[in-house]
């Protein structure tokens, strides 16, 4: 009995440490979201692309591994944890109003991070030039959801701090 009651205790600290620092969102903050979101998705896709073509252009598949691994993955990370715990309490509100698909395409971006790695491993051009039209394709759908909404992706990025 007291194991079951110990393992109910982690479980709801767990839970409740996922959702931790995201807030409810509503039509009075999506924009203010849309703006933070963009810009840590735009952060994340050009440091990876940078990176990678930083370490192709020297023939060191073994350099973008590291940089991955020790630079670029570990913020990530911290990056997509915020977005999975904002997914995870406003699910039905993303999914009302369509906007679910912005959080797979940040979630996507790890495995364009492992199909660049094994391109450049296996010295795949196909497979690489596959990989970052990935990149360019989804960054046209977060330019158009900005289009469509009416809002400036090209602003500053000075506000990837800000709390919506």
């Amino acid at each position: 009995m007291m194991a079951a009651v110990k393992w109910l205790v982690v479980v709801l600290a767990v839970m409740s440490a996922n959702v931790y620092g995201a807030e409810k969102l509503s039509d009075k903050n999506i924009d203010a979201f849309l703006d933070q979101y963009a810009d840590d998705y735009i952060y994340q896709a050009m440091t990876l692309a940078k990176g990678f073509r930083q370490y192709r252009d020297a023939g060191s598949y073994q350099g973008f591994v590291q940089f991955k691994n020790k630079h670029w993955q570990p913020e990530y990370d911290m990056a997509r944890k915020k977005y999975d715990d904002e997914l995870e309490i406003n699910r039905k509100y993303l999914f009302d109003h369509g906007l679910t698909w912005i959080f797979s395409n940040f979630a996507d971006l790890t495995l364009v991070a492992k199909d660049l790695f094994l391109a450049l491993h296996n010295a795949d051009n196909t497979k690489i030039d596959e990989a970052l039209a990935r990149l360019n394709e989804d960054m046209g759908e977060l330019n158009q959801l900005f289009t469509d909404r009416k809002l400036d992706i090209n602003k500053p990025a000075s506000r990837a701090n800000s709390r919506y």
